[in-house]
C-alpha cells in the first residue's frame, strides 16, 4: 500500500522529470523565427533538465527499492525517535532543578508537549492545547544542567529553547567528545 507521503513524492518526482524533459526538449529545439529552422539551444535547458531528471529518477528508484524514507530532515543511520514521554520526563527534570521566573507555566506545557522532528541531540518540539506561555523566559531557559554518565564524568549539557510566543520548541542535548549521543539521557543522568 502506497502512503500519502509516498504518492505525493511520486507526483512530485513525475512532474520534475516531465519539467527536466521539457527543458531539455526546448533547448535542444529552440523556437525560431517563422519560415527559419529550429535551432540547437545554449545548452542551460540541457543541463539543467538533465539534472532534474536525473534527480527524480534517482528518488523513484530509491523508494522502489528501499521504500519509505522516515519523516524529518536527518534520515541517514537514524536511530528510533524518543517517544513522547521520554522526552516529558527529561523535560521536567530539567525545569524541576531551579526555580526561576515562568517554570510553572513551563511545567504546565509538558502534558502537551510532542516531538515533531530531529535525533536526540536535537528534538524539534511544539506544545499542542491551551497552555500558558512563559512570557519573558529567556531562551535556552535558565537552567542549563549537565549530563553524567554511569560514573559520574559530565559527557555534555542540555538546553531547553522556547519560540518567541513563549513555548518550548526544542530540546538540545550537546554532548563532549566523539561520539554523537543516540538516546536522550535519563532523568537520572542529569545535575547542575
Amino acid at each position: 500500500m502506497v502512503s500519502r507521503r509516498d504518492a505525493s513524492l511520486l507526483g512530485i518526482c513525475t512532474v520534475a522529470f516531465l519539467l527536466g524533459a521539457c527543458a531539455v526538449a526546448f533547448d535542444v529545439w529552440q523556437i525560431a523565427e517563422p519560415n527559419e529552422p529550429a535551432v540547437f539551444g545554449s545548452g542551460r535547458g540541457l543541463l539543467g533538465g538533465s539534472i532534474l531528471m536525473g534527480l527524480a529518477t534517482y528518488e523513484f528508484v530509491r523508494r522502489l527499492r528501499h521504500g519509505p524514507q522516515p519523516a524529518g530532515r536527518h534520515t541517514v543511520g537514524r536511530p528510533q525517535r524518543p517517544a513522547d514521554d521520554e522526552i516529558r520526563s527529561v523535560a521536567r527534570a530539567l525545569l524541576e532543578l531551579t526555580e526561576f521566573a515562568g517554570r510553572d507555566a513551563l511545567l504546565a506545557q509538558l502534558d502537551g508537549l510532542e516531538y515533531v522532528d530531529g535525533i536526540a541531540t536535537m528534538l524539534d518540539l511544539r506544545v499542542i492545547g491551551a497552555r500558558p506561555a512563559a512570557t519573558g523566559v529567556p531562551s535556552p531557559i535558565p537552567t542549563r544542567p549537565t549530563v553524567i554518565d554511569a560514573d559520574g564524568r559530565p559527557v555534555g549539557g542540555l538546553l531547553l529553547w522556547l519560540d518567541d510566543a513563549g513555548y518550548i520548541d526544542r530540546l538540545e542535548f550537546s554532548w563532549y567528545g566523539e561520539e554523537r549521543p543516540e538516546r536522550l539521557p535519563s532523568p537520572e543522568e542529569l545535575v547542575l
